[in-house]
Protein backbone atom coordinates (compact mmCIF):
# COMPACT_ATOMS: atom_id res chain seq x y z
CA UNK A 1 0.00 0.00 0.00
CA UNK A 2 2.72 2.31 1.13
CA UNK A 3 3.87 2.15 -2.92
CA UNK A 4 0.42 2.91 -4.12
CA UNK A 5 1.21 6.99 -2.88
CA UNK A 6 3.22 9.80 -4.22
CA UNK A 7 3.99 12.92 -1.97
CA UNK A 8 5.08 16.29 -3.61
CA UNK A 9 6.02 19.56 -2.98
CA UNK A 10 3.83 22.50 -5.09
CA UNK A 11 4.85 26.23 -4.27
CA UNK A 12 6.90 26.27 -1.68
CA UNK A 13 8.69 29.59 0.18
CA UNK A 14 10.07 29.96 3.87
CA UNK A 15 6.17 30.84 5.27
CA UNK A 16 4.01 28.49 3.30
CA UNK A 17 4.57 25.00 1.28
CA UNK A 18 1.54 23.33 -0.56
CA UNK A 19 2.19 19.56 -0.16
CA UNK A 20 0.32 17.22 -2.41
CA UNK A 21 -0.50 13.64 -2.46
CA UNK A 22 -1.80 11.22 -4.87
CA UNK A 23 -2.81 8.01 -4.92
CA UNK A 24 -1.45 5.96 -8.04
CA UNK A 25 -3.92 2.89 -7.51
CA UNK A 26 -7.63 3.49 -8.39
CA UNK A 27 -8.82 0.16 -6.43
CA UNK A 28 -7.77 1.44 -3.29
CA UNK A 29 -10.63 2.60 -0.92
CA UNK A 30 -10.57 6.36 -0.47
CA UNK A 31 -8.40 6.91 2.87
CA UNK A 32 -10.38 7.93 5.96
CA UNK A 33 -7.83 10.23 6.99
CA UNK A 34 -4.30 11.85 5.43
CA UNK A 35 -1.92 13.59 7.77
CA UNK A 36 1.15 15.32 8.39
CA UNK A 37 3.48 15.49 11.34
CA UNK A 38 6.63 16.84 12.44
CA UNK A 39 9.09 18.07 11.41
CA UNK A 40 11.30 15.75 13.61
CA UNK A 41 15.44 16.59 13.61
CA UNK A 42 18.02 13.89 14.98
CA UNK A 43 20.38 17.06 15.65
CA UNK A 44 17.78 19.77 16.94
CA UNK A 45 14.70 20.20 19.31
CA UNK A 46 11.60 21.10 16.84
CA UNK A 47 8.27 22.43 17.67
CA UNK A 48 5.95 19.35 15.83
CA UNK A 49 2.59 20.13 14.59
CA UNK A 50 0.03 18.10 12.85
CA UNK A 51 -1.84 19.21 9.14
CA UNK A 52 -4.58 17.31 7.76
CA UNK A 53 -5.36 16.91 3.47
CA UNK A 54 -8.30 17.97 2.00
CA UNK A 55 -9.70 16.17 -1.14
CA UNK A 56 -9.31 18.25 -4.22
CA UNK A 57 -11.33 18.34 -7.55
CA UNK A 58 -9.22 15.69 -8.46
CA UNK A 59 -10.43 12.62 -6.94
CA UNK A 60 -6.85 10.97 -6.69
CA UNK A 61 -5.12 13.83 -5.22
CA UNK A 62 -5.40 15.32 -1.72
CA UNK A 63 -3.87 18.35 -0.43
CA UNK A 64 -2.43 20.32 2.71
CA UNK A 65 -0.36 23.70 3.36
CA UNK A 66 2.48 23.78 5.49
CA UNK A 67 2.92 26.83 7.65
CA UNK A 68 6.61 27.92 8.33
CA UNK A 69 7.98 24.61 6.83
CA UNK A 70 11.54 22.87 7.98
CA UNK A 71 13.53 22.06 4.88
CA UNK A 72 15.94 19.09 4.84
CA UNK A 73 19.03 19.58 4.53
CA UNK A 74 22.40 18.16 5.58
CA UNK A 75 22.93 20.53 8.48
CA UNK A 76 19.57 19.97 9.47
CA UNK A 77 18.08 17.24 8.72
CA UNK A 78 14.62 17.93 9.55
CA UNK A 79 11.65 15.18 8.12
CA UNK A 80 8.12 14.63 8.62
CA UNK A 81 5.94 11.52 9.87
CA UNK A 82 2.91 11.39 6.57
CA UNK A 83 -0.03 8.81 8.30
CA UNK A 84 -2.61 7.32 5.71
CA UNK A 85 -5.25 5.62 7.63
CA UNK A 86 -8.00 3.33 5.39
CA UNK A 87 -10.65 0.87 6.63
CA UNK A 88 -8.23 -1.87 6.29
CA UNK A 89 -4.98 -0.55 6.98
CA UNK A 90 -2.34 1.77 7.83
CA UNK A 91 0.65 3.36 6.52
CA UNK A 92 3.04 6.14 8.06
CA UNK A 93 5.69 7.07 5.78
CA UNK A 94 9.05 9.72 5.96
CA UNK A 95 8.76 12.25 3.86
CA UNK A 96 10.98 15.89 4.07
CA UNK A 97 10.95 18.87 2.08
CA UNK A 98 14.41 19.53 -0.22
CA UNK A 99 15.30 23.27 -1.79
CA UNK A 100 17.44 21.84 -3.81
CA UNK A 101 17.97 22.94 -7.29
CA UNK A 102 19.46 24.08 -10.56
CA UNK A 103 19.13 27.46 -11.85
CA UNK A 104 21.32 29.63 -14.46
CA UNK A 105 24.03 26.57 -14.30
CA UNK A 106 24.56 25.84 -10.58
CA UNK A 107 23.55 24.04 -7.88
CA UNK A 108 21.23 26.02 -5.05
CA UNK A 109 20.57 24.65 -1.53
CA UNK A 110 18.85 26.19 0.99
CA UNK A 111 18.85 29.91 -0.98
CA UNK A 112 22.27 29.77 -1.74
CA UNK A 113 24.82 28.72 -4.56
CA UNK A 114 26.07 25.57 -3.85
CA UNK A 115 29.09 23.50 -4.96
CA UNK A 116 28.82 19.64 -4.96
CA UNK A 117 31.39 17.51 -3.88
CA UNK A 118 30.31 13.95 -4.51
CA UNK A 119 32.34 10.47 -4.25
CA UNK A 120 31.08 6.84 -5.98
CA UNK A 121 31.78 3.82 -3.63
CA UNK A 122 29.61 0.81 -4.15
CA UNK A 123 30.53 -0.51 -0.37
CA UNK A 124 29.56 2.20 1.85
CA UNK A 125 27.68 0.66 5.33
CA UNK A 126 25.18 2.63 7.55
CA UNK A 127 27.80 3.09 10.49
CA UNK A 128 29.95 5.28 8.01
CA UNK A 129 27.50 7.72 7.15
CA UNK A 130 28.44 10.15 10.29
CA UNK A 131 31.87 10.04 8.71
CA UNK A 132 31.01 11.31 5.31
CA UNK A 133 28.86 13.72 6.63
CA UNK A 134 31.36 15.30 8.95
CA UNK A 135 33.14 14.87 5.68
CA UNK A 136 30.36 17.20 3.98
CA UNK A 137 30.27 14.53 1.36
CA UNK A 138 27.18 13.51 -1.08
CA UNK A 139 27.41 10.05 -1.68
CA UNK A 140 26.66 8.14 -5.16
CA UNK A 141 25.47 4.65 -4.47
CA UNK A 142 24.02 1.73 -6.36
CA UNK A 143 20.52 0.33 -4.96
CA UNK A 144 20.87 1.79 -1.89
CA UNK A 145 19.03 -0.32 0.76
CA UNK A 146 16.29 1.04 2.81
CA UNK A 147 18.31 1.09 5.87
CA UNK A 148 20.66 3.19 4.30
CA UNK A 149 18.35 5.94 2.79
CA UNK A 150 16.24 6.30 6.49
CA UNK A 151 19.85 6.76 7.99
CA UNK A 152 20.86 8.78 5.48
CA UNK A 153 17.85 11.39 5.69
CA UNK A 154 18.48 11.08 9.45
CA UNK A 155 21.93 12.05 9.74
CA UNK A 156 21.81 14.32 6.86
CA UNK A 157 24.13 12.73 4.06
CA UNK A 158 22.70 13.74 0.31
CA UNK A 159 22.74 11.35 -1.82
CA UNK A 160 23.49 10.69 -5.77
CA UNK A 161 21.68 7.32 -6.85
CA UNK A 162 22.89 6.03 -9.69
CA UNK A 163 19.68 4.14 -11.74
CA UNK A 164 21.79 3.58 -15.31
CA UNK A 165 21.88 -0.33 -14.42
CA UNK A 166 18.89 -1.07 -13.21
CA UNK A 167 14.95 -0.96 -13.63
CA UNK A 168 15.04 2.75 -13.50
CA UNK A 169 11.19 3.34 -12.85
CA UNK A 170 11.10 1.38 -10.22
CA UNK A 171 14.17 2.51 -8.75
CA UNK A 172 12.84 5.85 -8.48
CA UNK A 173 9.52 5.49 -7.47
CA UNK A 174 11.48 3.87 -4.57
CA UNK A 175 13.93 6.45 -3.71
CA UNK A 176 11.94 10.02 -4.36
CA UNK A 177 10.02 10.24 -1.79
CA UNK A 178 13.22 10.69 0.84
CA UNK A 179 14.98 14.19 1.46
CA UNK A 180 18.46 12.92 1.38
CA UNK A 181 18.04 11.79 -1.80
CA UNK A 182 18.65 15.26 -4.16
CA UNK A 183 19.81 13.19 -7.78
CA UNK A 184 19.28 10.35 -9.96
CA UNK A 185 21.28 9.67 -12.57
CA UNK A 186 19.24 8.07 -15.37
CA UNK A 187 19.96 6.18 -18.50
CA UNK A 188 20.95 9.08 -21.63
CA UNK A 189 17.74 7.60 -23.63
CA UNK A 190 15.10 8.59 -20.85
CA UNK A 191 13.05 11.26 -21.11
CA UNK A 192 12.98 14.47 -18.02
CA UNK A 193 9.13 14.36 -18.31
CA UNK A 194 9.06 10.38 -17.53
CA UNK A 195 11.13 11.22 -14.53
CA UNK A 196 8.58 13.96 -13.39
CA UNK A 197 6.03 11.63 -13.45
CA UNK A 198 8.11 9.85 -11.22
CA UNK A 199 9.61 12.27 -8.76
CA UNK A 200 8.64 15.75 -9.62
CA UNK A 201 10.76 17.05 -7.07
CA UNK A 202 14.20 15.06 -7.90
CA UNK A 203 16.89 16.37 -9.98
CA UNK A 204 17.93 14.57 -12.76
CA UNK A 205 21.43 13.91 -14.33
CA UNK A 206 22.68 12.11 -17.01
CA UNK A 207 26.52 11.51 -17.78
CA UNK A 208 27.80 12.76 -21.32
CA UNK A 209 29.16 9.35 -22.80
CA UNK A 210 28.93 10.05 -26.69
CA UNK A 211 25.95 12.97 -25.87
CA UNK A 212 27.08 16.41 -26.87
CA UNK A 213 26.16 18.16 -23.42
CA UNK A 214 24.23 20.82 -25.41
CA UNK A 215 21.93 18.22 -27.07
CA UNK A 216 21.06 17.46 -23.26
CA UNK A 217 19.55 20.45 -22.24
CA UNK A 218 15.84 20.23 -21.66
CA UNK A 219 16.58 16.30 -21.01
CA UNK A 220 18.23 16.87 -17.72
CA UNK A 221 18.67 19.40 -15.11
CA UNK A 222 22.72 18.38 -14.85
CA UNK A 223 25.19 16.61 -16.76
CA UNK A 224 28.41 14.47 -15.45
CA UNK A 225 31.83 14.38 -17.88
CA UNK A 226 35.29 12.63 -17.02
CA UNK A 227 37.95 15.08 -16.42
CA UNK A 228 40.30 11.85 -17.73
CA UNK A 229 38.74 11.46 -21.13
CA UNK A 230 39.44 13.84 -23.74
CA UNK A 231 36.48 13.89 -25.71
CA UNK A 232 33.73 14.30 -22.68
CA UNK A 233 37.00 17.05 -21.15
CA UNK A 234 35.97 19.07 -24.10
CA UNK A 235 32.52 19.20 -23.76
CA UNK A 236 32.70 20.20 -20.47
CA UNK A 237 33.00 23.94 -21.75
CA UNK A 238 29.52 23.95 -23.34
CA UNK A 239 26.51 23.20 -21.68
CA UNK A 240 24.00 25.69 -20.00
CA UNK A 241 23.20 23.06 -17.18
CA UNK A 242 25.33 22.30 -14.14
CA UNK A 243 28.20 20.47 -15.30
CA UNK A 244 29.85 17.99 -12.77
CA UNK A 245 33.34 16.59 -13.20
CA UNK A 246 34.39 13.61 -13.18
CA UNK A 247 37.89 11.69 -12.41
CA UNK A 248 38.24 7.91 -11.08
CA UNK A 249 40.55 8.24 -7.16
CA UNK A 250 41.57 5.52 -4.90
CA UNK A 251 40.29 6.35 -1.40
CA UNK A 252 39.72 4.08 2.16
CA UNK A 253 37.47 7.05 4.01
CA UNK A 254 35.92 9.86 3.84
CA UNK A 255 38.37 11.99 4.38
CA UNK A 256 40.70 10.83 1.77
CA UNK A 257 37.46 10.86 -0.71
CA UNK A 258 37.44 14.84 0.34
CA UNK A 259 41.05 15.31 -0.41
CA UNK A 260 40.86 13.75 -3.91
CA UNK A 261 37.80 15.74 -4.48
CA UNK A 262 39.82 19.06 -3.42
CA UNK A 263 42.69 18.25 -5.75
CA UNK A 264 40.17 17.38 -8.57
CA UNK A 265 38.87 21.20 -8.04
CA UNK A 266 41.76 22.72 -7.65
CA UNK A 267 43.13 20.99 -11.27
CA UNK A 268 39.14 21.47 -13.30
CA UNK A 269 38.20 25.03 -11.72
CA UNK A 270 40.78 26.99 -13.92
CA UNK A 271 39.48 25.56 -16.74
CA UNK A 272 36.10 25.07 -16.52
CA UNK A 273 32.85 26.62 -15.17
CA UNK A 274 31.72 23.61 -13.21
CA UNK A 275 29.16 23.05 -10.30
CA UNK A 276 29.96 19.63 -9.02
CA UNK A 277 33.33 17.41 -8.89
CA UNK A 278 33.35 13.43 -8.39
CA UNK A 279 35.35 11.09 -7.64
Amino acid sequence: MSDSFQIFVGHASESLADIYLRCLDEELPQPEEISMRGPFCSVARTLKSKSLFQPTNDPSVWHTRLVDPCFWTPDYPGCYEVLIRCSDATVTRKWGLRRFGAKNGSFWLDGRRWVLRAAATSDVKVEDLPAWRDARMTLQVERPSDELLIQAVDLGVMLMVDLENDNWQTELARIAQLPAVAIAIVPVGVSLSECRAIAPNLLVGKRIGQSNPADLAGKADLVIGSADDPAEASCLEFSELPLVGKRKAEFDNPVMARAACDRLQADLAPRFQLSGYLV
